[in-house]
């Protein structure tokens, strides 16, 4: 919406919508509303079939590029955090 209200300025067009200088649409305490479906956009990775094997001789060198998203509690970033952090008090 901006970016498209940006394009209209600079083009000297009318705006298509009027600004909102509504400051409450950021409030943490009162967090928006999103649509149910949003849920059903991301499974676990364990649910994921295995990937295919590959048969690459050894002087092939192929690369690809992997866009993963991954799903994880917040139970388990704190228990990834706490592990992260058990070094960081103990002396060398």
């Amino acid at each position: 919406m901006f970016l498209v209200s940006w394009a209209e300025m600079a083009q000297s067009k009318p705006l298509s919508q009027p600004p909102s200088f509504r400051r409450s649409l950021l409030l943490p305490r009162h967090p928006g509303v999103y649509h149910l479906s949003v849920d059903h956009m991301y499974i676990p990775v364990s649910a994921l079939p295995p990937p295919p094997p590959q048969n690459h001789s050894q002087n092939d060198e192929v690369q690809s590029a992997l866009s993963r998203i991954y799903y994880i509690k917040a139970d388990q970033v704190y228990k990834l955090q706490s592990l992260a952090n058990m070094g960081i008090n103990c002396p060398n």
